[in-house]
């Protein structure tokens, strides 16, 4: 189930012809209130909640400092100047190896889970692109391209994470596919809503659709699965 076909959008970038209303799940970015929800979850299925590791996409333009240049002024002063704003991490921190993924360069970060909501460089916060426990008990992955946050973990976990009313969760399994075009629940717009603005939301497709698309914006979706052994 893919987020724009489900809102009747044609384009999974775009939500431009979208029928709902509310803002939209970002990609690659879990809400702060969701992530702090999660890793209250996440906490109580391992054994070394303080000890975990996270990866960060070493593309972010704040990581290493952005070009874009930044306008302030001071009362009396003669006019405005510019400043480059100052990278998120020292040259030496950015010298330190990568985790390698395909197509995917990330910087590896420890701390305890609380720090996963930390990650914070004004204006920007970003959760964590990877992180998972010492002891490897479960695994979380918001890819930058997803609108979704995957959780590998035991049956129980995973049950525990549905059953939460602050997380928007459906199980997932291995198999699943993310692509654009692997939803086989909900139609194309122009079938199943008609491209009517002025309706609430899409139709329920099937057991796995939204049941709330009305008033309350959806920012981020978390999808459970269970961890292959």
């Amino acid at each position: 189930m893919q987020w724009h076909a489900l809102v009747g959008s044609r384009d999974p970038l775009s939500m431009a012809d979208s029928v709902w209303r509310g803002s939209h799940p970002e990609q690659g970015n879990l809400a702060p209130d969701v992530l702090v929800a999660l890793c209250e979850v996440l906490a109580g299925h391992s054994a070394t909640a303080e000890d975990c590791y996270f990866c960060l996409w070493d593309g972010y333009g704040w990581i290493a400092g952005s070009s874009t240049l930044l306008h302030s002024s001071t009362v009396g002063a003669a006019g405005d100047r510019e400043e480059a704003p100052a990278p998120a991490f020292s040259a030496e921190e950015l010298s330190h190896p990568r985790v390698e993924l395909p197509h995917r360069s990330y910087l590896l970060l420890a701390g305890a889970l609380a720090a996963a909501a930390q990650i914070i460089w004004p204006p920007f916060r970003q959760s964590p692109n990877l992180f998972w426990p010492a002891d490897r008990a479960w695994c979380t992955a918001s890819e930058l391209d997803f609108d979704s946050t995957l959780v590998g973990g035991t049956t129980q976990l995973i049950d525990t994470i549905l059953d939460a009313r602050a997380l928007d969760a459906w199980r997932v399994e291995a198999d699943d596919s993310l692509a654009a075009n692997a939803d086989r629940i909900n139609e194309r717009a122009s079938q199943t809503t008609g491209n009517r603005r002025g309706s609430r939301g899409p139709r329920r497709q099937g057991p796995c659709a939204l049941d709330t698309l009305a008033d309350d914006p959806v920012r981020s979706r978390v999808l459970a699965a269970h961890m292959l052994s």
